[in-house]
């Protein structure tokens, strides 16, 4: 991986699970809606993307948002809680399995924070 390509890691990571699903860059982005060109800059772009376009390739494999941000370089947090339900009947298996890791894991910080909540 170079320094100079700080979205590197999530471009790996969008390449295995096109790879997972059988699926194209050009797929991508028609669902996306992120340019091909956009996506195989990752590789080698000495600028963090867009976070718009990384929730949105994100968003289309499946993947956990705050990961992809991760991946790509930019901060994770403060990012928008989702409004809808996402599709899960095109989701790849591992893909679903760590969004319910994920999610579990969201839970029990939750549960821990309400713990630690003074009783009124």
């Amino acid at each position: 991986m170079s320094d100079n390509a700080p979205a590197k890691p999530f471009l790996d990571l969008v390449e295995a699970t096109l790879a997972e699903m059988g699926r194209t860059k050009t797929w991508l982005s028609q669902r996306s809606n992120v340019s091909r060109a956009t996506i195989n800059n990752w590789a080698h772009q000495p600028r963090t993307p867009q976070s718009a376009s990384v929730i949105a390739v994100a968003e289309a494999l499946g993947i956990d948002q705050r990961r992809a941000l991760r991946l790509a370089g930019l901060p994770s947090t403060g990012s928008a809680p989702e409004t809808e339900a996402p599709d899960l009947s095109s989701m790849p298996l591992p893909a679903l399995a760590e969004r319910l890791h994920h999610l579990s894991e969201e839970l029990d910080r939750v549960a821990a924070e309400l713990a630690r909540r003074p009783s009124v």
